[in-house]
């Protein structure tokens, strides 16, 4: 099953998680878990990878929005407090 998985992920050019094929040994070793038990894991982990990596995407160009938002509020206040300030080179300054 494992050599399936393998060759279907080199024929769609995806990466299915080395951390998860690295620990599959412990995985079988340790919790007791079959082969057939592991390809499940690997098959849902291939399914729900893709769901994580648009979230992963989405959040980073929702926090770039905020983020940007924020500067730009900051950068007009800035704007507002230089123009509003008097100029004691300009004559108009100096009306009495």
């Amino acid at each position: 099953m494992l050599l399936f998985n393998f060759s279907w992920q080199i024929l769609f050019q995806m990466d299915t998680g080395g951390t998860l094929y690295a620990s599959t040994g412990l995985i079988q070793a340790i919790m007791g878990i079959n082969e057939a038990g592991i390809a499940l894991m690997i098959t849902i982990f291939a399914l729900m990878d893709s769901f994580g990596t648009t979230h992963n995407i989405t959040g980073d160009g929702a926090l770039s929005l905020i983020l940007s938002a924020f500067v730009e509020k900051k950068e007009k206040a800035k704007l507002k407090v230089k123009t509003n300030r008097t100029d004691p080179t300009r004559s108009e300054s100096f009306s009495a």
